[in-house]
């Protein structure tokens, strides 16, 4: 059962680790051209925070704080303006608490005599120190998912699948520029082993000569077909800098309502991102 526990705990979390990084014209406060235009071989610090709480597993409920630091490169930009990115999630650290076991883990030292470490430490490190390699389009939507940079790299497909589905959340941009109030909505089929579909409003909040802020507010419906069923909103907010199109900050809070093999559970995710450029 601690295993079972484990096991969806992974399903939540995996997907995480490779969100967050997405996609500005004349530098008019009256509106903005988002567009991605990172300089090739720029380097940023990507650090996220994720707390999760989750209702309904088995064994009581689980609060769950994680910490991931990643070094996100812009590699290059092809003859159709699209950008190759790599990313490689360089230290991982979680705390779970659960009656069942209590994990305090970090991916520098983990502690691989106790079984539920050990468990959470298996499920992951094959992601830990290895380049993924993307190319998504200047208005941020996914050209090629992610895929290890080395054809040696240990890589189950459930973990492929889950990182393909954390890809998917970057934000996609309008074809025209924007002013304060205006708003847009995109929809992402979301595929892997708990496919769904996520319908997501952005709302431009404000713009100054260097950003531009984003309301988001979406929901997401689990596909049939997968490993469980289920719904859910987001509602967050995006500080995006103006002249490379990258994300500088995020918030996001997510809740759903799912049913995985057979159990119903209700999760509340807040994730808090921020990029510096090296």
């Amino acid at each position: 059962m601690k295993n079972l526990t484990l096991s969806i705990v992974v399903i939540f979390l995996v997907g995480f680790i490779f969100q967050g990084c997405s996609p500005s014209g004349k530098l008019s406060t009256k509106n903005a051209l988002l567009r991605l235009s990172p300089k090739p071989n720029t380097n940023y610090d990507q650090n996220m925070t994720i707390n999760t709480k989750i209702d309904g597993l088995p064994g009581a409920n689980m609060d769950m704080n994680m910490t991931l630091k990643n070094d996100f490169l812009v590699e290059s930009v092809d003859a159709d303006g699209n950008f190759v990115f790599t990313t490689k999630v360089v230290n991982v650290t979680a705390k779970m608490e659960n009656p069942m076991f209590n994990v305090d883990y970090n991916s520098d030292n983990p502690n691989l005599e106790d079984q539920a470490e050990a468990e959470f430490h298996k499920s992951i490190k094959d992601l830990i120190n290895v380049p993924f390699v993307s190319k998504v389009s200047k208005l941020g939507k996914t050209i090629d998912a992610p895929k290890p940079k080395s054809k040696d790299a240990n890589i189950s497909e459930k973990q492929l699948q889950s990182i393909n589905q954390g890809q998917s959340s970057f934000i996609n941009f309008p074809e025209k520029a924007v002013k304060v109030g205006d708003q847009w909505t995109s929809v992402n089929d979301i595929e892997g082993e708990m496919p769904m579909t996520v319908t997501t409003t952005y709302t431009t909040k404000a713009i100054t000569l260097t950003t531009v802020t984003l309301g988001l507010d979406g929901k997401l419906k689990v596909k049939e077909g997968g490993m469980g069923s289920g719904s859910g909103i987001l509602v967050g907010e995006a500080t995006i800098d103006r002249i490379t199109g990258m994300i500088q900050k995020q918030n996001l809070t997510q809740k759903v309502n799912l049913s995985v093999m057979g159990m119903d559970m209700k999760s509340t995710t807040v994730i808090d991102l921020v990029m510096t450029k090296k």
